[in-house]
């Protein structure tokens, strides 16, 4: 009979929408630590082509040598943090959280141009949730469910919550002078932060009835506020604004400004302005404003500040936008002044028990997204106001996982279907799509077993979009045998041809195994660092001190001495089931034709492991390497005696040839497993790797 031959691929990434034998071919069972952004080439997550000739010094023989350029990890701070549940970078100024497992948080920055260890601005804090950080002009406005903080570019902080005056003031006739009438006197405190940014809090409380004729008042106990900087943070600027309104029976239509004490420690003031003077000075602006309420979720949104209320989740408050008497002075106003009425009711809406899981601007709009679904704010002015479902059938179930998403038009999530599925969803403004499903659905499926926490999957899971790819970290803690268990394997989604997605598995990108937390992105601040990624370490379960780390290009320098380059996960790939096109039929494999390049191929070695009629269903979860150490352990599993894998190494884009498969190299299916770890055969310290498709099996079916 003539020889027959199956082409084998790699690049389509991890793939469990079919029966193992019936993939798609490229589709993968393990695809650890690679990218399969380009078709015929399966390379190492942490590799990035370039024309860059490496030197003698890395020892890589005589062939030219492309090597990596990103995702090099280096750590910023040498004294340890608590579990990092936040992190944000502010033009150059990088904000972290982190929180113990007794749910005790700090809230800490640096400069973000040198690396060293972080400041706490805000200590002791009793927090329930990660971060949300959301940017308003010169200040990130910083929720964690319990505490609302902000910070400027400086690394100055301030607590957001700034209550207003608790006691008025007293006022009685003085010396002659200008006021005739009966009022009630106010104050405020003005606020100035150190970028320039101001704002008011609402007045204080009514002073008695002060009856004057052709007399002065005289003012005292004017209180004075309690700075609401954190930290060594440089104090604001503080002083009190005065006011004047009517009184019982008196003839003033409105309380108007009087003059200001320009400090934070007088007590007492003389008011000798006339009312027809009163009255020309202006109204105050902020007359009813209350202080800012906890909760999570928030946004800004055409000048407005918006936020769900922690104690009362169905409520959507919304701050007054800046009044000021000037374009000059409305630019420095923080709008977050906020009358105790300014709420909607988002149960109008119809959405039952559903709870808010997210606030998002979108082109122009306002979202809130459910649990399942998303609701859409209309109107410009709160008169006009109203919310509506949107067609959407996908919400958020975990809010950290929100991030735009341009490649696919709109917003991207994790989400959860009613009936249980966890998939990734895209909302583009008015309907949704589950992009995830079918393809991914047997993967997603390992994290709704009911041995994992699904509070820890939904506030501390971790999703970002780099460039065409999205990240994701999932957080999920198993309680089986009462041992606290973390995925120790951040996903990669690839958009680059989407809608066709590809996912792979990332392990140790430039952190301890398991313990991946938040990530975020950033622009640099030259031409050759373009971005610049930050993954910080969280270990809920437990006190494990941990690090933030910083991406890092490759200089010509260390592109020149590559051997000292560390930071270069093991790779793992494993094919489905391979028939030959025919399931049913006994084969046996005669020669597989293989091409691929791995860092000092002179010195160094891959594994080569070529499985038969191995169940890839049973014994161990979708994706894991577990797939392997489960089937290994059956003496008919290796072609190779004392279970030793095949040695393979390349240098370039050309077929070698493997043909020494024993007369017992019978099957009705086959595996490929390739790897760079020592666990699996391969020699130590291979660095980088490309795999070239098709390979090719030759083989006999045996009638």
């Amino acid at each position: 009979m003539p020889t027959e031959r199956e082409k084998i691929f790699f690049h389509e990434g991890l793939g469990f929408d079919a029966r193992s034998q019936l993939t798609k071919p490229g589709t993968l069972r393990v695809a650890l630590n690679v990218l399969c952004n380009e078709d015929g080439i399966v390379r190492a997550h942490n590799t990035k082509m370039t024309n860059t000739t490496v030197g003698a010094g890395a020892s890589k023989g005589t062939s030219n040598w492309e090597s990596p350029r990103i995702f090099n990890f280096k750590a910023i701070n040498t004294t340890k943090l608590y579990g990092v549940t936040g992190i944000f970078r502010f033009r150059d100024r990088l904000m972290v959280m982190d929180q113990t497992s007794a749910n005790v948080g700090r809230l800490l920055q640096r400069s973000a141009t040198s690396d060293g260890d972080f400041t706490a601005m805000h200590t002791g804090m009793t927090t329930d949730k990660a971060p949300i950080f959301k940017v308003y002009k010169d200040f990130v406005m910083i929720r964690d469910g319990t505490n609302v903080n902000m910070m400027d570019a400086s690394g100055n902080c301030y607590n957001a919550i700034m209550a207003n005056p608790t006691a008025g003031p007293s006022g009685a006739a003085g010396a002659g002078g200008n006021p005739s009438g009966v009022y009630k006197l106010y104050y405020t405190y003005f606020i100035t932060f150190p970028n320039g940014m101001t704002y008011e809090t609402g007045l204080s409380p009514a002073s008695a009835d002060v009856t004057v004729t052709s007399q002065q008042i005289s003012w005292t106990g004017i209180g004075t506020m309690t700075s609401p900087a954190r930290g060594t943070s440089t104090a604001p600027t503080i002083i009190r604004r005065l006011y004047r309104g009517p009184g019982t029976g008196g003839s003033l239509a409105e309380v108007y400004y009087v003059g200001q004490i320009a400090d934070n420690t007088t007590t007492t003031y003389t008011d000798n302005v006339s009312d027809a003077t009163l009255q020309g000075q202006g109204t105050c602006d902020s007359e009813d404003y209350g202080p800012l309420t906890t909760g999570h979720f928030h946004e800004f949104h055409f000048g407005r500040y918006y936020w769900i209320d922690k104690t009362n989740d169905y409520k959507l408050y919304y701050s007054e936008p800046a009044a000021g008497t000037s374009a000059a002075t409305n630019a420095v106003i923080l709008p977050i002044g906020t009358p105790t009425t300014n709420w909607i009711d988002i149960r109008v809406a119809g959405v039952g028990d559903q709870k808010p899981t997210g606030l998002i601007d979108i082109g122009g709009y306002l979202y809130i997204a459910l649990e399942h679904t998303w609701l859409k704010k209309y109107g410009e002015t709160p008169s006009s106001w109203s919310l509506k479902k949107t067609y959407a059938q996908h919400g958020i179930i975990a809010p950290h996982t929100l991030d735009y998403c341009p490649q696919a038009g709109g917003v991207i999530y994790l989400t959860k279907t009613p009936d249980g599925r966890l998939g990734l969803a895209i909302f583009d403004g008015s309907s949704s799509e589950m992009i995830t499903s079918p393809k991914f659905d047997g993967f997603f499926q390992t994290f709704t077993s009911d041995y994992y926490t699904w509070s820890y999957l939904k506030d501390y899971t971790w999703g970002k979009m780099i460039g065409n790819y999205y990240y994701l970290n999932l957080r999920t803690v198993t309680v089986s045998g009462g041992t606290p268990y973390h995925s120790t394997k951040t996903l990669c989604f690839d958009f680059t041809r989407f809608p066709d997605l590809r996912l792979t598995q990332i392990t140790n990108v430039g952190l301890n195994y398991g313990r991946d937390g938040p990530i975020c992105v950033t622009q640099g601040n030259t031409d050759t660092r373009p971005f610049m990624v930050y993954y910080g370490q969280l270990h809920y379960t437990s006190d494990v001190y941990t690090y933030v780390y910083r991406s890092t290009l490759y200089s010509d320098d260390e592109l020149n001495n590559y051997a000292t380059l560390v930071n270069s996960p093991e790779v793992y790939v494993m094919t489905h089931r391979l028939t030959g096109g025919d399931p049913a039929r006994l084969k046996r494999l005669k020669r597989l034709k293989y091409s691929l390049r791995n860092y000092d191929y002179l010195n160094k070695k891959l594994s080569l492991m070529i499985l038969l009629n191995y169940d890839t269903n049973r014994g161990a979860p979708p994706g894991d390497l577990d797939a392997v150490n489960y089937y290994t352990g059956y003496s008919n599993g290796l072609l190779t005696p004392d279970f030793d894998a095949i040695k393979i190494s390349g240098d370039g884009d050309y077929y070698q040839v493997f043909d020494a498969f024993p007369p017992t190299a019978v099957c009705y299916d086959y595996t490929i497993f390739v790897s760079s770890s020592t666990t699996y055969g391969a020699d130590s310290d291979i660095q980088d790797i490309e795999i070239y498709g098709p390979w090719e099996m030759e083989f006999d079916y045996i009638e």
